[in-house]
């Protein structure tokens, strides 16, 4: 069985998107507070009221929760180069 490839993500120091199998996977910093906290919004495909056949056997969350820990990722990367 071949693995799932991971999802792309580039560090960035203003945030960013992750794409997903059902849609895109935004992170933005808040730049309100001085410790940057990230916000993140999932957003599915624009046009879209249901999942594609195929897809619908892989859940929603699982997806969401791949795309929430590249956030995590991206955070620690970021806040890394930053000291």
């Amino acid at each position: 069985m071949k693995r799932k490839a991971a999802l792309p993500w580039e560090p960035h120091y203003d945030g960013f998107e992750a794409q997903t199998a059902i849609g895109t996977y935004q992170v933005r910093e808040n730049t309100g507070l001085v410790r940057g906290t990230y916000g993140a919004s999932f957003q599915p495909p624009q046009g879209r009221s249901r999942l594609p056949k195929e897809w619908q056997g892989l859940g929603i969350s699982d997806t969401i929760e791949e795309a929430k820990a590249l956030c995590e990722r991206h955070f620690v990367a970021t806040a890394r180069r930053e000291k």
